[in-house]
C-alpha cells in the first residue's frame, strides 16, 4: 500500500524485490531479485504475527487488539469499495453507516 502527497510517498511492506516500475525516462529500479508474484507475499510476516497474537489471545484468554468496532470499520471500507466499483463512483463511508 502506499500513500504519496505532495512532500512525501509513504510505503507499507516496502522491499526489494516490490513490483516497482518507475514512469520517468531513463530510471530503472534495481531490483534484488525475482519480483514479489502479487500484493500477499509482502506482508506475510505481518499476517504470520497477527495470526500468532489471535491464536495466544483465544488461548490464553485477554482481550483482542482489534476491537468489534474495528471490524465493523474494516466491513464498512469493504462495503464502500465494492459499491464504488459497482456503480463506478466515489462513495462515502458515511453512506454505508447511514444504510443508504
Amino acid at each position: 500500500m502506499e500513500l504519496a502527497g505532495d512532500k512525501e510517498t509513504y510505503s507499507v511492506g516496502f522491499a526489494e524485490y516490490m513490483a516497482v516500475t518507475s514512469a520517468e525516462p531513463n530510471f530503472t529500479f534495481e531490483q534484488a531479485g525475482e519480483r514479489f508474484p502479487n500484493f500477499y507475499p509482502r506482508f506475510i510476516p505481518a499476517y504470520k504475527s497477527e495470526i500468532g497474537a489471535f491464536i495466544e489471545t483465544v488461548s490464553n484468554g485477554g482481550d483482542s487488539l482489534a476491537t468489534v468496532e474495528d471490524a465493523l470499520e474494516a466491513l464498512y471500507i469493504c462495503e464502500a469499495l465494492g459499491r464504488s466499483m459497482k456503480e463506478n463512483r466515489p462513495v462515502k463511508i458515511s453512506e454505508i453507516r447511514s444504510g443508504n
